[in-house]
């Protein structure tokens, strides 16, 4: 396999991989800050919503690093 040929599951270790690092870092904000009960709702829905957001940017990234424009408009 060449360095430019697509995998999906190099894509999937990598999105999932991203995904991963976000949830540790929830985790370890809420060991070292250790807020409320509300506090640590704020913090594990902002969390998500970040790590979900990163998810996205790094499965976007790396579709269009080995997808070409061309492929993309179907031409």
């Amino acid at each position: 396999m060449s360095a430019g040929e697509f995998s999906f599951a190099r894509h999937a270790v990598v999105t999932l991989g991203a995904a991963t690092a976000g949830l540790a870092a929830i985790v370890i904000v809420l060991m070292i800050v250790q807020p409320g009960p509300v506090g640590s709702l704020i913090v594990v829905g902002v969390g998500l919503v970040l790590t979900v957001l990163l998810l996205g940017w790094v499965a976007r990234r790396n579709l269009e690093r080995h997808v070409g424009e061309s492929d993309r408009d179907g031409s």
